[in-house]
């Protein structure tokens, strides 16, 4: 009646003017936050192909010791698939194992702590494995190279002779496997839980072991899944930097040779051992190389995209997942199973696997890794062996397989455990007053601390914090509220995309960018902030789009019916319910980037002082500096190695901790907790 009266005046309705405005420009702002992510993915081909353009036609002076830029580009190439194909080879198999463990052998309450601590992988800098990997898994690795070289020589992946500091292709490859690891396994671990439990069950009802099951029903079902997650630790394994630089002694050369003492180097670590003290056309070769490696990247991370986008959609697979609310629930037991009546007793498996651990380490002198290695393979093969005697050869493969796959879980949890031993017994003996209190200025030898790298840290995440929170939650706005049209199909497929470009080509898009509006060689710290800020965004938008699907839409409409504007409707209701998530899901995104080093190595630099500037001069980091402490330590090397420790210690600590307050964040605050 209202509404007529006002029109009877001739005059509009100054509520109906305002909510059409807000509604205008909240909805035209999450837009340009969308198209904002567009514009970086076209941004970063754009400046890298103007900057790296002269690079493609550069002569034998800016290649050497190539004739060209493609001889040059190369090798590089094919160390970086090399490498690459020796981590997905290692690490999918254990992925798959450890995703099967948590969904489908762990006991409900212990799944989740299990997904965690693997978890706790994909928190580790990379700089820190790399470290890891040279000091501890290097000299494990060289009594198993030399006997590679010894009984397979003859074959050229073998080929001698073997490095005597385990510094090869076949140690960062696997390297890279364990930082991969903890990608494959979420991806994995999450088609499998979302297996029809009908089809489980219905498969059980029939008689099937429980590796039968998982054969039958929920690995046919996972496969589209399987792939992606394959791919994405592929894209993930191009791209680093920081680990292969550390453990590889590189050349410009094809060598298939895993455990030689001559590697080939890939395309990331050979820019960052050379980008920081290039110049003129030198720089304009490295960008070029970078540029093929996003090339390469984007191809395998579209055929990731690809394949989950058909995992998630395909019809088949989204009338069968209307049956999966409630899962997890708990994975069947043996009791589920039908079992033969004669059976092995309950303590047969415990006291079959006790006997095989001290056979094994018997044989191996005692050695704790090799003694448990050998002593698993025993048990794998006793177990089986008795339970086919005993059992039935059905109930053998069972066994056989339940071992194999809680073996990929423990194999997976060594190298975390090694890691975090190490850093805590070599890093906690620097840490010190005097270490978190000075800085580098006018030290050579002892002393010295992290103070300025600390701030720099602070400065730089902070600020590409500033830049990532508002666009990654407008473009996820956008897409869960307004689109719904090519434009939102793009950008959700584009943002699965970028969180595989690789930290190094985030660096030179920055450098790109800064280099055409200020000239070459500036370094700063906000340059390191927009870089982190290409990492970070896709991880906001993804982790918020998540967390808005999840508000229901009773919520919605109770609004809309009340007469609430839509835009009031997200900011007051929509965004409210939804904050505990978008809060997890931007600390751990901070999480995922404060830890960078090769992007902050090209555009931030390094400095000795304390720099609170981040638009004027180079600004230390925590990453860069443990980098440099280890690879050049200085003279004596000791003290730079034990400050390289502490900071790796001081690093760790910091993504552990925002990883934590981002899991309370979740579990105390979500309102589906709550309810």
């Amino acid at each position: 009646m209202g509404e007529e009266v006002t029109m009877a005046t001739g005059q509009e309705a100054p509520p109906k003017i305002h909510h059409g405005v807000g509604d205008r420009v909240f909805a035209g702002t999450a837009k340009t936050a969308a198209i904002i992510i567009l514009a970086i993915l076209a941004g970063v081909a754009l400046f890298l192909l103007y900057e790296g353009y002269p690079g493609f036609t550069a002569d034998k002076a800016a290649t050497a010791p190539s004739s060209s830029f493609w001889t040059y580009v190369g090798p590089l190439a094919f160390g970086t698939v090399l490498a690459s194909i020796v981590a997905l080879v290692a690490a999918t198999p254990v992925a798959i194992g450890i995703a099967l463990f948590i969904s489908h052998y762990a006991p409900r309450k212990l799944a989740q702590l299990l997904g965690y601590t693997i978890d706790l992988l994909a928190a580790v800098p990379s700089v820190v494995f790399g470290i890891w990997g040279v000091e501890v898994l290097a000299p494990i690795l060289v009594p198993g190279m030399q006997w590679l070289e010894e009984h397979l020589g003859f074959v050229p992946l073998f080929s001698g002779p073997a490095s005597a500091s385990g510094r090869t292709m076949l140690t960062a490859g696997l390297v890279l496997a364990v930082m991969i690891l903890p990608i494959t396994t979420a991806i994995c671990r999450e088609v499998f839980l979302q297996t029809p439990r009908l089809h489980e069950e219905a498969s059980l009802a029939l008689g099937a072991t429980r590796w039968e099951m998982i054969r039958m029903a929920v690995l046919p079902y996972s496969r589209s899944g399987i792939v992606s997650g394959a791919m994405l630790g592929l894209g993930r394994a191009l791209g680093e930097t920081l680990a292969v630089t550390l453990v590889l002694s590189p050349a410009i050369v094809y060598e298939f040779s895993l455990v030689g003492t001559t590697n080939s180097g890939t395309i990331a670590s050979n820019i960052a051992l050379q980008f920081p003290e290039a110049s003129g056309i030198r720089v304009n070769v490295l960008i070029a190389t970078g540029l093929v490696l996003f090339v390469m990247t984007f191809a395998v991370n579209y055929t990731h995209a690809d394949w989950w986008r058909d995992a998630a959609s395909s019809p088949e697979q989204t009338e069968m997942a209307k049956n999966v609310k409630g899962r997890p629930k708990s994975p069947p037991s043996s009791a589920d199973m039908p079992m033969h009546s004669d059976a092995l007793p309950p303590w047969s498996p415990w006291a079959i696997l006790v006997g095989s651990l001290l056979v094994g380490w018997l044989v191996t002198g005692f050695g704790m890794l090799s003694g448990g290695l050998v002593g698993t393979m025993i048990y794998l093969v006793a177990i089986y062996l008795a339970s086919r005697i005993v059992e039935t050869s059905r109930k053998a493969l069972d066994r056989l397989m339940t071992g194999l796959v809680t073996s990929a879980f423990v194999l997976a949890l060594t190298p975390l455990l090694s890691l975090v031993w190490t850093v805590l017994a070599r890093g906690g003996q620097v840490l010190s007053a005097e270490f978190f209190g000075a800085s580098m200025r006018n030290v050579i030898g002892e002393g010295g601390g992290i103070y300025h790298a600390m701030l720099g840290t602070l400065i730089v995440t902070g600020m590409a914090a500033a830049i990532s929170v508002p666009v990654g939650i407008f473009a996820a706005i956008y897409l869960v509220e307004y689109g719904h049209g090519r434009l939102a199909r793009n950008v959700t497929f584009l943002v699965d995309v970028m969180t595989g470009i690789p930290s190094i080509v985030a660096g030179l898009f920055a450098y790109a960018l800064f280099v055409i509006f200020f000239g070459s060689g500036i370094r700063s710290g906000v340059g390191g902030a927009i870089a982190l800020s290409v990492l970070m965004i896709p991880v906001v938008v993804r982790s918020t789009e998540e967390m808005l699907k999840l508000v229901p839409n009773e919520l919605r409409e109770a609004a809309y019916a009340l007469g609430v504007p839509k835009w009031r409707t997200i900011a007051k209701v929509v965004l409210p319910t939804a904050t505990a998530g978008i809060a997890t899901g931007v600390t751990i995104a901070i999480a995922r980037v404060i830890g960078e080093t090769a992007p902050l190595l090209v555009i931030a630099g390094s400095t000795d002082s304390t720099n609170l500037n981040p638009f004027t001069g180079r600004m230390m980091t925590l990453p860069v500096f443990t980098f440099y402490e280890y690879s050049e330590p200085g003279v004596p090397p000791e003290f730079g190695v034990e400050r390289a420790w502490g900071a790796a210690l001081v690093l760790i600590l910091i993504v552990l901790l925002l990883n934590l307050v981002g899991r309370l964040i979740s579990h105390y605050f979500s309102p589906n907790t709550k309810a």
